[in-house]
């Protein structure tokens, strides 16, 4: 069991910092190098995906890595007038930016709802201060915003 246990730390741990697009962590250690040995990774289904996917290579000009981890964010806007939705789900985008402008959004569309995403949160808690100062800066429409659990984009800094 302590042997699982180190194995997943270190398969976690190498996770954030060695990103491929499209490959987990499993599978960047299980690449064939010429002149080196070969590493065969047996894993449950559930340890893959707490390892995460990453989303992007490590190409950052700070040598930062990115990669989707279980987060939070927080709904900001949820529309399905096929009229209006999509230039206020725009207009939402726009005054979180100006407002927050450390605060990424996203906008998503899933037919016939336009959505929008605020935040890439690791913990409840942190994404609940940001909601509350969100709800006093945006009153006409902060009522309507709540969080949510999903994938996030994580970044982390290597240096």
């Amino acid at each position: 069991m302590l042997r699982k246990i180190i194995l997943t730390s270190a398969v976690c741990t190498a996770s954030l910092f060695t990103c491929q697009a499209q490959k987990s962590i499993i599978d960047e250690l299980q690449r064939s190098t010429a002149g080196e040995g070969t590493v065969r990774i047996a894993v449950d289904d559930a340890v893959s995906k707490l390892l995460g996917t990453p989303a992007i290579e490590n190409n950052f000009p700070d040598n930062s890595v990115s990669a989707k981890v279980d987060g939070f964010r927080i709904v900001v806007y949820m529309g399905n007038d096929p009229k209006k939705s999509k230039d206020e789900a725009a207009y939402r985008q726009t005054q979180i930016y100006e407002n927050f402008p450390e605060i990424k959004t996203y906008i998503r569309y899933e037919a016939p709802v336009w959505k929008v995403f605020a935040g890439d949160f690791l913990t409840r808690e942190s994404a609940v201060v940001v909601l509350r100062d969100m709800q006093k800066m945006f009153s006409e429409f902060g009522k309507e915003m709540y969080i949510v659990f999903e994938k996030i984009n994580f970044q982390l800094s290597t240096q």
